[in-house]
């Protein structure tokens, strides 16, 4: 039985990594890239519960048509930005109110990485793992567990399939994060 819940981690990984990746792929398809300049840096706590982390993430100013700000995605500590330095904007043609910094692009990249190799390890481990001739369903006698296990079938088939529709039809949605710039930032 843990062998077919490694394999079916392992895959949800690896759908994981290939709609971030489609999703990245397709918004650097859509883009144009453009220069902006840090114009402050605002300090939030990110996180939950016990482990919360400071960060200082960049507001960066670019213009396109009008000027626009936005908060960068990464800490300006392990970039070493300070205001006033120039960084690169990715901007979407379609809505020059979505943006994302250049930089930031590296670490999702390393992160979906780290998602495909964990994918491939739990699925590989699993599939190593498993023995057809030890796989019983004892586990289903039990009501409780066959009500769960069919509330979670549920609600995948309900609610995450149309998602995962969406997702593979349309693409990815991104919200607007730029606003008019002021003195004040977004």
């Amino acid at each position: 039985m843990h062998s077919i819940i490694f394999m079916l981690a392992g895959l949800l990984f690896i759908a994981g990594s290939y709609c971030g990746r489609k999703a990245r792929a397709s918004f650097l398809a859509s883009c144009i890239p453009t220069g902006g300049v840090v114009v402050a840096i605002k300090e939030e706590q990110q996180g939950s519960g016990d482990s919360v982390n400071q960060v200082q993430l960049p507001v960066v100013e670019y213009e396109l048509d009008t000027r626009l700000r936005f908060k960068g995605e990464i800490d300006v500590r392990q970039h070493n930005l300070q205001v006033g330095d120039p960084v690169e904007v990715l901007v979407s043609r379609d809505n020059p109110r979505i943006a994302r910094l250049q930089q930031g692009k590296k670490e999702m990249q390393l992160l979906l990485n780290a998602l495909m190799a964990l994918g491939v390890f739990g699925f590989g481990l699993g599939a190593y793992l498993f023995d057809p001739s030890d796989y019983s369903v004892r586990f289903l006698k039990d009501p409780f567990t066959l009500a769960c296990a069919g509330l979670g079938i549920a609600f995948v088939a309900f609610k995450g399939v149309p998602m995962a529709r969406q997702f593979l039809a349309h693409g990815p949605v991104y919200t607007e994060n730029a606003t008019e710039g002021t003195e004040e930032g977004p």
